[in-house]
């Protein structure tokens, strides 16, 4: 059995935005893709995904091009090239924070000689580093400025910030206040050593100073025996009334946060589904996105084989599928697209019943009437209604124009699919 097809029609890779499927190439899965410089590249979703592919080639012209200028060495060469590998390329570690979210480089800022114009009349000195206004918004000049590197790095997500005595400060700037090293302040807060015990000159004491102290829901009431490894252990009561004897290394770390009803509260939500895997909505769902996207299906040529899509809100909770069609209106009723060549999509959906959507089905390529259930018979050169249910055909006299044989067709519809 090959590799199951997953649709990534839509999604961004480095500079390349995939436009469709093609086909598939020595078992591996192509789409056409459209890289930001314009041209268009196909490319296996394994190249795509593994960042193997990032863009139509310009971006290896461009990073030829650079070794050109001589400044590959410079900090703010390093500094450019950084932003583009956080923006662009997907098996950098921090891409998921930049690239990932949709930022990328200005147009303009993919030549580093542009760039580098910008940081020398912005003033740029090597002891600065480039940080974005809106954080939400891409890397360019108007919204981009230049900060010393150790501001910069003080507003990272990533600082720990304390606050004592009215002040409020990361710790590494704690550490410079009070002479102690910053590795040593760390180390004890993620011990759970706090204020006034964790800026101390001498080391602080693990009897008592997390007594009165709050970890997720538990809060620390006394000390107790240390465990058969020596681990310093507390009596905790957790928000449920509970008592739990806890290691201070769990408490520190977050690896404990209550006597064991979070976890069992979580577990219990985990298993709860939307409560919709019996109904007949959510079969209707399930069956919608197979056809339009599992080319293993028996529909497939006929819905996801022609360019037929379900919408993202859709095909992420059958909930918000019932929350547009509302409830399926009786077993007679099932989804009917209003334009039998869009999508699968609240605009274009309706509950419809088999003689409903009788009138509604896409004209065969051999129709020559343009109608569906009506034709025209050469031998006769007269018009027929016809219709098969549950395998059987059924058909009408012979017209000589083909407005009868429409008639024909709507009672052909209403005697035999109302009754099917």
């Amino acid at each position: 059995m090959g590799r199951p097809f997953v649709d990534i029609s839509g999604q961004t890779f480095g500079r390349l935005k995939v436009l469709n499927y093609t086909r598939r190439k020595n078992s591996y899965t192509m789409f056409m893709c459209e890289c930001e410089c314009g041209n268009t590249k196909e490319v296996s979703s394994h190249h795509l995904k593994r960042g193997n592919t990032i863009s139509c080639g310009c971006y290896q012209k461009e990073k030829n091009h650079d070794k050109k200028h001589g400044e590959t060495g410079t900090k703010s060469y390093k500094l450019w090239s950084q932003i583009k590998q956080i923006c662009y390329n997907p098996k950098n570690q921090s891409f998921n924070k930049y690239g990932g979210k949709g930022i990328k480089l200005c147009d303009d800022w993919h030549e580093y000689t542009i760039f580098k114009e910008w940081l020398v009349k912005s003033g740029y000195e090597d002891s600065m580093t480039i940080e974005r206004i809106d954080i939400n918004r891409d890397y360019s000049p108007n919204n981009c400025v230049l900060v010393p590197l150790h501001n910069h790095l003080k507003n990272r997500k990533s600082n720990i910030f304390l606050e004592y005595e009215g002040k409020k400060k990361n710790l590494s700037e704690w550490a410079a206040d009070v002479g102690v090293n910053y590795r040593t302040i760390l180390g004890r807060y993620r011990r759970g050593i706090r204020p006034p015990e964790l800026f101390s000159r001498s080391r602080p004491k693990n009897n008592s100073n997390l007594i009165g102290q709050n970890f997720g829901r538990l809060t620390v009431v006394e000390r107790v025996e240390n465990d058969k490894h020596n681990n310093v252990r507390f009596k905790c009561i957790c928000e449920c009334g509970n008592y739990k004897i806890v290691n201070r290394n769990a408490l520190a770390t977050g690896r404990t946060v209550s006597c064991g009803c979070y976890n069992k509260e979580s577990t219990s939500k985990r298993a709860k589904t939307h409560g919709m895997s019996k109904t007949p909505e959510y079969a209707a769902i399930i069956n919608i996105i197979g056809r339009c996207e599992n080319p293993e299906n028996p529909e497939y040529k006929n819905y996801g084989g022609r360019g037929i899509t379900v919408c993202e809100r859709w095909r992420k909770s059958p909930g918000l599928f019932v929350e547009d069609m509302g409830e399926r209106p009786s077993p007679n009723h099932s989804i009917d697209r209003i334009d039998v060549n869009g999508n699968y999509e609240p605009s274009n959906c309706r509950w419809a019943t088999l003689s409903e959507q009788g009138h509604n089905k896409r004209v065969s390529p051999r129709n020559s009437t343009g109608v569906t259930g009506v034709c025209l018979e050469k031998r006769t050169n007269k018009y027929i209604a016809y219709i098969r249910v549950k395998g059987k055909d059924y058909r009408s006299k012979r017209f000589d124009n083909i407005e009868d044989a429409i008639q024909a067709r709507k009672e052909l519809e209403d005697k035999h699919l109302k009754s099917s």
